[in-house]
């Protein structure tokens, strides 16, 4: 299956369309003709590479996109980059896209998608977020995260 890499036009531009559905329509589309043909895909056909672009993009929306795949990738890919810019967002300034980098964690953590040895450094972050991130929501998401971490 091949797709139309100009980032102008085509299949690949959906991963930073102005609306949210269509960005997150994108990554599970792609996700599921990955389980159908093969992980590779993703890679093969520039799938990867245009979401991995969006990591320092201005605009938060498009680099949950990132996130969103971190997580629907999972088991799909040993992409560490999805995972460490997803653990990068934790610091963002927007709070929004700090509340979606806790909230993808705790679904790759629940999931069993993190290396023991990550979980370890991840901890306390999540436990800094917990008690001292300036919004409330993301306090609550992080200790959320914090009790799906085993043990």
């Amino acid at each position: 299956m091949e797709l139309c890499k100009d980032k102008e036009k085509g299949f690949l531009t959906l991963c930073n369309d102005h609306t949210a559905r269509i960005r997150q329509d994108f990554v599970k589309c792609c996700s599921a003709i990955a389980d159908e043909i093969g992980a590779d895909w993703l890679i093969e056909q520039g799938v990867l590479t245009n979401i991995m672009a969006l990591k320092d993009d201005k605009n938060y929306q498009f680099k949950a996109v990132i996130v969103d795949a971190a997580v629907a990738f999972a088991g799909k890919l040993s992409t560490r980059e999805l995972l460490d810019l997803t653990i990068r967002f934790l610091s963002d300034k927007v709070a929004n896209m700090r509340l979606e980098a806790v909230m993808a964690l705790t679904d790759l953590i629940a999931t069993s998608h993190i290396e023991t040895a990550i979980l370890t450094g991840l901890k306390s972050t999540l436990a800094g977020l917990a008690s001292g991130d300036p919004d409330g929501d993301v306090q609550q998401a992080a200790r959320v995260a914090l009790q799906a971490v085993p043990g």
